[in-house]
């Protein structure tokens, strides 16, 4: 499964890169660069605000990461192929962060429960975090 991750590039403070949102489509991702705050006031000790025209435009980027693909569910008492009902999300907010050697951590704490029916009609229920590109979290 393709995940795609925005970056945002602040043109002060050294120009530091920092993951800000993943998202399941590049379309989600889009949208959300286009709803942040185009123009960011300097961090500059003593800068009281100044006119806009001072202020500056972060830069951003959207990266495609690949994640696993989840497994097809099979029944636990007939072990037939079972079929998604339905499902839901919490939605806790989160951020993706860089390590000291620069590898990208998605540790997203939301969970997400999904609801299966198998042919013979037995049902049951699977919980699963999104895991992270770049340790265990979330893989097991």
């Amino acid at each position: 499964m393709i995940r795609y991750v925005v970056f945002e590039q602040l043109p002060f403070d050294g120009g530091e890169i920092a993951p800000v949102a993943v998202h399941d489509t590049e379309d989600e991702a889009r949208q959300v660069v286009a709803r942040r705050t185009p123009l960011v006031r300097p961090n500059v000790p003593g800068f009281s605000g100044g006119p806009r025209s001072e202020w500056e435009i972060p830069a951003y980027a959207i990266e495609p990461i690949e994640t696993p693909d989840p497994p097809t569910p099979t029944c636990p008492t007939c072990a037939a192929t079972a079929l998604k009902e339905c499902g839901m999300e919490t939605t806790m907010g989160w951020h993706p962060y860089l390590d000291a050697a620069g590898a990208l951590h998605a540790h997203d704490p939301n969970t997400r429960t999904t609801h299966y029916r198998c042919p013979s009609g037995h049902t049951f229920s699977l919980q699963s975090h999104d895991p992270c590109p770049s340790c265990e979290h979330g893989k097991t």
